[in-house]
């Protein structure tokens, strides 16, 4: 019950060598379902956008691939997927 209190307690605020690992897993179970929504919406030329909940920072790839004349911002309650988003 410890070990999965502490992935829970991982998977919403990401720390250490462990969020690290939590953030990378998290990147890989969401990338289809983001490129699907990505797909399915239209963007106007040059948007801004924010990315709240950035994690390891792929759908903030995604988002500025779509659209590299825009801005994107991205962020994040902690402070360990800032860092790996950047």
């Amino acid at each position: 019950m410890k070990l999965l209190q502490s992935l829970i307690d991982q998977a919403k605020n990401p720390r250490g060598r462990l969020g690290s690992y939590m953030l990378k897993i998290m990147n890989v179970a969401h990338l289809g379902i983001n490129k699907w929504a990505l797909e399915n919406i239209q963007m106007v030329e040059e948007a801004v956008i924010l990315d709240i909940g950035c994690g390891c920072g792929k759908t903030v790839q995604l988002l500025f691939n779509m659209n590299a004349n825009g801005t994107v911002y991205d962020i994040d309650c902690a402070e360990q997927a800032v860092k790996e988003s950047i």
